[in-house]
């Protein structure tokens, strides 16, 4: 997360420039799971610029997945995400811990888009997040949405909200 608070409070992606804090957690993490359960990272590019060293770091702690969102912190969502940089990260992942699974995320809409991205850039996946804003059925092959009346998509997002407060998630 790029948001000031959370930056100043030192978690998130402040976490970037506080490697030792960084690797403490994730040996943590792996530590109290005993192998039981996967352990991922999702970051950026860099803080307030790309750094591969980060990722380095990263990959040397034999994560099971790494998800890279294609902008620095100082980019927050302004700029278009830089994917030639997630594939990198990806060659990067390829001589340093093959085991670790790759995600790209940043400015995918849709299903197509992503299955592209990934394809392109040879990720383990895509993680669809804003896009998903635009069109719930982001993940479908074949999305309805463009055919829905504006009243069947505000009910959608009225169940959607619904469904939040009643499960408390």
């Amino acid at each position: 997360c790029p948001a000031k608070s959370e930056v100043k409070a030192g978690t998130c992606s402040a976490l970037i420039n506080n490697r030792e804090l960084a690797g403490e957690i994730i040996r943590a993490t792996q530590k109290g799971t005993a192998g039981q359960v996967p352990v991922s990272v999702k970051t950026r590019l860099g803080f307030s610029e790309v750094d591969l060293s980060w990722h380095e770091f990263l990959l040397s702690h034999k994560l099971n997945m790494l998800t890279i969102h294609g902008r620095t912190r100082r980019e927050m969502s302004k700029v278009p995400a830089h994917w030639d940089e997630i594939g990198l990260v990806r060659e990067l992942r390829d001589k340093l811990a093959p085991d670790t699974l790759i995600v790209g995320n940043g400015d995918v809409a849709d299903r197509a888009y992503g299955l592209e991205l990934a394809k392109r850039y040879g990720l383990d996946g895509v993680m669809i997040g804003r896009g998903v804003f635009h069109d719930p059925f982001a993940f479908a092959e074949q999305s309805p949405w463009e055919d829905l009346t504006k009243q069947q998509r505000i009910e959608l997002y009225t169940k959607h909200v619904r469904l939040f407060a009643e499960t408390g998630k």
